[in-house]
């Protein structure tokens, strides 16, 4: 590596900056020796050490220059490694060429396990078309594309992302960010089936030929409204209770164990059986009727 003098390709110059340094230190005075051998002998000696000391101060910043660009690479790699979003760097076949870890991540497999693979292997059949047609524009065009499309991953619920690609300056490949949308898809389908339900409760209620049988019991009253009076009337009687629909599901409820209420009808396995259970009370009941049972394991008393 060379400093701005160039000493470490030009030991001339090197030579004169060492002659230079010993006349300004010296102050241009030559030392008093009784010949002229010992004089010349004493001369290159300090003028060696002159080199030698600009050649230890060469390699000092060398050094530093070596130690600053470690820490930027790293800070670098660091940035790259482990940004929210997944890097892609595929040719026009959608071979990985790199990814980082955060790519490796959403597809479950070691990032030195994934170079030289194709990424469609890891798309779902029904979106694999949308890849593939972005990477053609993106070559042919030079414009950034968009597309989204689904990870499967062995073992795991499908991830839905979004790729947006650019080809790089050589043409050679694309670089592709891809961005986890799973959350906003979920959200997307919940608000669909939520207008749904809403549609299908004004159909039911406002249009002649609508039937509320139709409706689900949380569709017809206000759960926000009961539970306050529920509550109030569980502080006075001390008489635990809960309002469920036919498929079971818990609409409101007070005076329950904790354990029924964070565990049971929170873990999956025991739901399940919660449900069975106040299903099958629920049977049989004819229309117009109802049905009071007590569970003391559930009660918080």
């Amino acid at each position: 590596m060379e400093n701005d003098n160039g000493l470490s390709s030009s030991p001339s110059k090197l030579r004169c900056l060492a002659e230079d340094r010993l006349r300004s230190k010296n102050n241009g005075a030559k030392p008093s020796l009784p010949n002229e051998e010992s004089q010349r002998l004493i001369h290159e000696l300090q003028v060696h050490q002159i080199e030698l000391e600009m050649q230890n101060e060469e390699l000092r910043q060398a050094r530093d220059e070596r130690q600053q660009m470690e820490a930027l690479l790293g800070k670098y790699s660091d940035l790259y490694d482990f940004a929210p979003a997944g890097y892609f760097n595929l040719d026009h076949a959608g071979i990985i060429r790199a990814v980082n870890l955060t790519g490796a991540g959403m597809l479950g497999v070691a990032r030195s396990l994934l170079i030289s693979r194709c990424l469609d292997l890891f798309i779902s059949a029904e979106t694999r078309p949308a890849f593939h047609d972005i990477l053609d524009k993106v070559f042919a065009n030079e414009t950034k594309e968009t597309c989204e499309v689904v990870f499967q991953k062995e073992g795991h619920l499908p991830l839905f992302v979004q790729v947006e690609a650019v080809v790089s300056e050589s043409r050679e490949e694309c670089r592709a960010v891809v961005i986890d949308i799973t959350g906003r898809k979920r959200m997307e389908d919940a608000l669909r089936e939520s207008e749904q339900r809403v549609r299908l409760k004004l159909e039911s209620i406002l249009t002649p030929e609508g039937d509320i049988g139709n409706l689900n019991l949380a569709d017809i009253i206000d759960v926000k409204a009961i539970q306050p009076l529920m509550d109030d009337f569980f502080r006075l009687a001390h008489i635990p209770m809960s309002l469920s629909d036919l498929e079971g599901n818990v609409l409101v409820c007070v005076g329950w164990q904790k354990i029924c209420t964070r565990f049971h009808r929170k873990h999956p396995e025991t739901s399940r059986y919660c449900i069975e259970s106040d299903t099958q009370l629920s049977s049989g009941i004819p229309e117009g009727e109802f049905r009071f049972w007590t569970l003391d394991f559930c009660s918080d008393l």
